[in-house]
């Protein structure tokens, strides 16, 4: 079972990660893959990457790495080999789909049908997305970051509306400390679980 935590950057996901690995440590999880990806085809960081590379080579990577959590393209889960327990990552196709529509070029617009067929595709296989609305977590303004919470907004806004049209569960967050948003979402995927 894929859990996906949906959100604009810092409104807290990996934050809650961590402390939902520290209560559910039996689990299994994956924290954004571009954090690790870059480093390894020779980057310091994804924006180093995007830089060299557009946005749409970024997020095609980013979505396709969901391929090695769906049973379809991973010969363990498929052999039914996994534990059964539940795979928590902390974005959504439709997370890199937002940051794509937002920082796409003319040029980057070519691949706007593959790249929302591979979010729709990955999106059918997770079976709860647990969103974190903006607003709970202070958005400072980092050195050389001017479009702060004005682009924080307009990422939350478009999670929403495609959000919207998800046909699987979703879960909005009510609690604001990373702790009891960890111990809030360790409970619906439990219940989830059982169903």
């Amino acid at each position: 079972m894929i859990v996906a935590l949906s959100g604009a950057h810092r409104t807290g996901k990996t934050t809650v990660l961590r402390q939902l690995q520290r209560i559910r440590p039996e689990w299994n999880y994956v924290s954004e893959p571009a954090r690790t990806i870059a480093p390894v085809i020779g980057f310091n960081n994804p924006a180093e990457f995007l830089e060299n590379h557009g946005v749409s080579m970024l997020q095609a990577i980013q979505i396709s790495l969901f391929a090695g959590l769906t049973p379809e393209f991973n010969p363990v889960l498929k052999q039914g080999q996994a534990t059964g327990r539940p795979i928590i990552v902390d974005r959504t196709p439709f997370d890199y789909l937002a940051y794509y529509d937002l920082f796409k070029t003319a040029q980057d617009e070519k691949h706007q049908k593959l790249l929302n067929d591979l979010a729709n595709y990955f999106m059918s296989q997770i079976r709860l997305v647990v969103y974190f609305p903006v607003g709970v977590f202070q958005v400072a303004d980092q050195p050389g970051d001017s479009q702060g919470r004005k682009l924080q907004n307009a990422i939350d806004s478009y999670l929403t509306e495609r959000l919207d049209r998800f046909d699987g569960p979703r879960h909005l967050l009510s609690a604001t400390e990373p702790l009891a948003r960890a111990r809030e979402i360790a409970e619906v995927v439990t219940l989830q679980s059982a169903l």
